[in-house]
């Protein structure tokens, strides 16, 4: 092949670096077709099990009365959550069961006087949702809740009420996407916990109490003389592993145009011409990564399938080099740059708040490596 100038061979590049984040792209328009299949199948699978489910706070009036009744003096909740994955083929979704154990008093004194001398205790949440719900022990009496369209409901005779009414209960439930617990109440505490792939927490006012380790959570949270307040807690529903996908695309021309830079340094260095088809093969490779890392990443978590697919891509361009350059040291140099590059990446998408700030860096330092290796040669 005919010899080039530098000069060329860097705006012949530059042109390469673009049809290869063409290809890229087409990796990611893979990535987001099928996280959009996922996010389809998930909503099936979800749909199937339940929603998210959303329990107010119970609520004392009369049975006969449509007026909102009062809400507690005291409200306690604890929520035991424990998520699991369903599948579909390779699709996932991420749903969850429920232990809720609720107690409380109410006051007497803030109960209106009732027509027909009965109380209804009202908990409002999906009926359908309901795995089990255990006996409600209300001011010494055990009553059984009554299922209705709108949730659950107990009732009990006004007389035998004392001025302080304590009221708990355990419930079991199951839904998808979100928990989410009123805490309207002169005094509440709500504490959902359990495990889970990645929650988040939120709520009228940021949790008192919060940890994550691991798949083990806990979150809790402290309300005072609150109205329309809540507490909630939201799950992941499986499709990060896509979203990874799509934001390792957008490192994919630093990626490039770093190693083309390392191979051009190499060129200089070795005195050898490197053909621009040989370039070509190169960055193809590196956008083959990319394809390998989709393909993994539906089969095995992120952190793996990035491993995977960077122990084929890396020993495929070290051979590569080995037999274009005949040079051992370089082909050894080149493996060790690209590991360092991959790691970079994989450092930048778990720490995406200083991953400009590091891509900045690493363009830095390959662009006076490059005019180092350049002085005294004609480019």
């Amino acid at each position: 092949m005919k010899n080039i100038s530098y000069g060329k061979k860097v705006v012949y590049l530059g042109l390469q670096c673009f049809v290869l984040m063409f290809s890229a792209f087409i990796v990611w328009g893979m990535a987001y077709s099928r996280e959009e299949t996922n996010r389809s199948t998930s909503r099936s699978i979800t749909s199937e099990w339940g929603g998210p489910v959303t329990m107010t706070t119970p609520t004392l009036g009369c049975s006969t009365d449509s007026v909102a009744g009062i809400t507690p003096l005291q409200y306690r909740c604890e929520a035991a959550v424990e998520a699991q994955s369903l599948h579909r083929g390779i699709y996932e979704a991420e749903v969850y069961n429920a232990s809720v154990t609720i107690s409380g008093t109410f006051s007497k004194a803030e109960l209106p006087v009732c027509a027909d001398s009965l109380a209804t205790l009202k908990l409002t949440l999906p009926a359908a949702q309901l795995v089990r719900t255990g006996e409600l022990r209300i001011a010494g009496h055990s009553l059984k809740w009554k299922k209705e369209a709108e949730g659950l409901s107990a009732t009990l005779p006004c007389d035998s009420l004392p001025e302080i009414i304590d009221f708990a209960t355990v419930l079991e439930i199951r839904g998808s996407g979100a928990l989410r617990i009123g805490s309207e109440a002169a005094s509440a505490e709500i504490t959902i916990a359990g495990t889970a792939h990645a929650p988040s927490f939120h709520g009228t006012t940021p949790p008192a109490q919060r940890s994550v380790e691991g798949s083990r959570f806990s979150a809790t949270w402290v309300e005072e003389d609150s109205t329309n307040s809540y507490a909630s807690t939201s799950f992941l529903t499986g499709v990060d592993r896509y979203q990874k996908v799509c934001r390792s695309i957008k490192y994919a021309f630093m990626l490039i145009l770093l190693t083309f830079i390392c191979v051009m340094f190499t060129e200089i260095v070795l005195g050898q011409v490197i053909p621009m088809l040989n370039y070509f093969l190169i960055g193809a490779a590196l956008v083959l990564f990319y394809c390998l890392l989709l393909s993994f990443a539906e089969h095995m978590t992120f952190g793996y399938a990035y491993l995977a697919a960077s122990a084929m891509i890396i020993p495929l361009i070290t051979a590569y080099m080995w037999l274009m350059l005949r040079s051992r040291k370089a082909a050894l140099t080149m493996a060790g740059l690209l590991t360092a590059l991959y790691v970079i990446c994989y450092i930048m998408l778990c720490l995406s708040d200083y991953a400009l700030l590091m891509g900045s860096l690493l363009l830095f330092v390959a662009l006076a490596a490059l005019m180092y290796g350049s002085v005294n040669r004609r480019i």
